[in-house]
């Protein structure tokens, strides 16, 4: 699952490049990715929405920050997230990031559900897109984290040797991302070691395995998203400017 990519840590330090050079995952149930803001630009350089305000009509979205510094305005509250937070933004909630450190930002999202036509709204906000506010918490222990009905989110520890038992979710996508520590994954055929900073998404119904395989624990963010509505599209045929997204 790993080895086409450099490593994301590079002498013990994260490697903004290599990092946001993971692949996106782009599915109906969700989509995730590596976001890079560089110090000196004023955007992520690895977002094709572009410079813009958004919401995501009907759907949550995870924020972890990497490393940096960030302001990030969900409805009309403004926090500050640094290295080794997170954050839910709620359903279809106003929100804006800004880079206010003086290094690489560095943001995993993921975003639930991705449904083709509604995956995000950028113009006519009203006064329902503000009504929302932001749900954070730190990663440094194993703990669960804020969640809703479209993703549940734990920090996961592993004592070395240990191991996260097989686990198969029939509808439900989950996202993995390794804090410390060094893991062996398994999905269905498919196996790989990962490290900090590492991530790998399991698509629904896949049977997988996690292994501490290191001399020191492992701590792993797991976000699973649900999808209420798999069996229908509620959304209205995406626009021309979306489709340029997709």
């Amino acid at each position: 699952m790993t080895g086409i990519l450099p490593s994301a840590v590079n002498e013990g330090v994260l490697d903004p490049t290599n990092w946001a050079d993971h692949t996106m995952w782009w599915s109906e149930r969700s989509r995730s990715r590596a976001l890079l803001w560089p110090s000196e630009d004023d955007w992520f350089s690895n977002d094709p929405l572009g410079m813009k305000a958004h919401t995501h009509p009907d759907a949550s979205e995870v924020f972890f920050v990497a490393a940096g510094s960030m302001r990030l305005t969900v409805g009309r509250t403004p926090i500050v997230l640094e290295s080794g937070d997170y954050c839910l933004v709620p359903p279809g909630t106003y929100h804006e990031p800004l880079n206010v450190g003086d290094e690489d930002l560095c943001v995993w999202v993921v975003v639930a559900p991705n449904w083709r036509g509604c995956r995000w709204k950028a113009e006519n906000f009203d006064e329902a897109d503000f009504l929302g506010s932001p749900a954070f918490e730190k990663t440094d222990v194993a703990r669960s984290l804020p969640s809703d009905a479209l993703v549940a989110a734990e920090v996961i520890s592993l004592m070395p040797g240990k191991e996260l038992g097989r686990e198969s979710f029939s509808k439900t996508e989950r996202a993995l991302y390794v804090l410390d520590g060094v893991v062996d994954m398994s999905i269905e055929r498919l196996s790989g070691r990962i490290g900090p900073h590492e991530f790998v998404n399991v698509m629904a119904g896949a049977t997988h395995t996690l292994r501490s395989v290191g001399s020191d624990p492992a701590r792993v963010l797991s976000v699973k998203s649900f999808d209420p509505r798999s069996e229908l599209n509620p959304c209205t045929e995406p626009s021309p400017t979306e489709i340029n997204h997709d």
